[in-house]
């Protein structure tokens, strides 16, 4: 066990000379920092210890104190937060699922550079494979757990339950045991405590090793495919807001192997928040062949005419005032406006996010705001006369997807930019312009 954490040290932590070592108080968290501590010196590496008392337990609480005492006799700098999952998680959030989200965040809190060390093992593996298989998942479900993603490190993934009991007996590791890892009530519980010693014992005694490779190959074909999902969607983009729509070539999509179409829509899909099942992604496969819109999930819909749309199907923002001069925020919209009496060398491109304007003619209105489009808008874009924003939008063949997410300088219902796509002509920088807005927007 202790050779396979130093391998996992050796080749996951090139870059990175701190370990950060998750340790929830149980066997196998001990005895990973126990390994960690014996290897630290020799391989140079610093050691913390990250423990997070969930509090859905009474005797989390000694969970906490193990952990803190056994960290002070090894020396290792501790960091112990207590939280409370069942009274915080979601509506219709399960209680494991708000467990591990709260457990990832406090550990990617900690600091920005370090490897993050868990200690899963195979037959949290196995359980994880079979749970998807149970579920009716694809084939990336039949991955189970990567042994990297990210920071975060499994160096015991593929170390068996019995290396990890023999590891603790050896080297005395002191332990608490988690009686709610028996309660079968539990998905995984009946998994570990029923379903695995079945099949172990009735179909196959190396059940562990087959559902290892199973789990290599579905790896495989998953990275596979991926490869050609992301060329798919390089090819095929047309435009993007990102966190709110996707619009892509619906014709290069349809030409390509439904395998890879499937996986480039949940890749988008995930983009925007939603982790489509199965069943949902064989129905948007019709939608790119055939036409139409669903909904994929959650407030997220895909829908193909001449293109493809993937969208979040809600308005980005609301409505502020804009501030001239000075800096006016609206979720992730950003405007900058500074006043100037000089003209600029160069003015704003079209499509631009700088864009300068006529401020005395600008003061004449009453107030200006920032936000999405609403019925009854209108402009007047450079050198033409005016129509409804709607006809703007078609002229410029934005989507519709796209064109609630568009952020709108306004007065009234009169438009004075459309970011990224024009500004209105009553308000340019003319020959006999005196003062001068500048207007920047950015995101962050």
């Amino acid at each position: 066990m202790a050779d396979k954490i130093a391998e996992a040290v050796r080749f996951f932590c090139l870059n990175r000379s701190k370990i950060i070592a998750a340790v929830s108080g149980g066997m196998d968290s001990m005895c990973m920092l126990h390994a960690l501590h014996a290897a630290r010196e020799e391989m140079g590496f610093s050691l913390i210890c990250a423990h997070l008392d969930h509090g859905i337990r009474e005797e989390s609480r000694l969970d906490a104190e193990l952990v803190k005492s056994y960290c002070e006799k090894l020396d290792i700098p501790v960091v112990i937060k207590k939280a409370d999952i069942p009274a915080t998680k979601q509506k219709g959030q399960g209680l494991e699922e708000a467990a591990r989200a709260a457990r990832y965040e406090f550990l990617l809190s900690i600091d920005n550079d370090s490897s993050i060390f868990t200690a899963h093992h195979l037959g949290d593996l196995c359980e994880t494979v079979l749970m998807n298989i149970i579920r009716g998942s694809g084939t990336r479900g039949l991955r189970g757990m990567e042994q990297q993603r990210g920071r975060i490190v499994r160096p015991l993934l593929y170390c068996t339950k019995e290396e990890i009991e023999a590891y603790a007996a050896a080297h005395a590791v002191p332990f608490n045991t988690d009686r709610t890892n028996f309660d079968i009530s539990y998905t995984r519980n009946r998994i570990r405590h029923i379903l695995m010693p079945l099949l172990k014992d009735r179909f196959n005694p190396n059940i562990e090793h087959a559902l290892k490779k199973l789990a290599s190959a579905a790896r495989e074909d998953e990275q596979f495919i991926n490869k050609f999902a992301e060329q798919l969607y390089k090819d095929s983009l047309v435009l993007c807001e990102e966190n709110c729509a996707y619009v892509l070539d619906r014709k290069k999509l349809s030409e390509s192997d439904p395998s890879v179409i499937k996986r480039l829509i949940r890749n988008v899909s995930e983009k925007l928040g939603e982790q489509p099942d199965q069943e949902s992604l064989e129905r948007t496969l019709r939608v790119v062949v055939e036409g139409g819109k669903t909904e994929i999930g959650g407030g997220v819909y895909i829908s193909s005419r001449s293109l493809t749309e993937i969208f979040r199907d809600e308005k980005a923002q609301a409505m502020t005032e804009l501030k001239v001069p000075g800096t006016t925020k609206l979720g992730n919209w950003h405007f900058e406006c500074i006043l100037q009496h000089s003209r600029p060398s160069v003015f704003g491109e079209k499509k631009g996010n700088i864009q300068y304007f006529d401020y005395d003619i600008l003061k004449e209105k009453d107030k200006l705001y920032i936000r999405n489009r609403s019925k009854g808008d209108r402009i007047r874009p450079l050198g033409n006369g005016e129509k409804t924003l709607g006809d703007f939008f078609t002229d410029n063949k934005i989507p519709q997807s796209l064109r609630d997410h568009i952020p709108l300088v306004a007065a009234g219902k009169d438009i004075v930019w459309a970011v990224g796509y024009g500004i209105c002509d009553w308000a340019k920088v003319k020959k006999n312009t005196k003062a001068i807005v500048k207007i920047e927007f950015f995101k962050r």
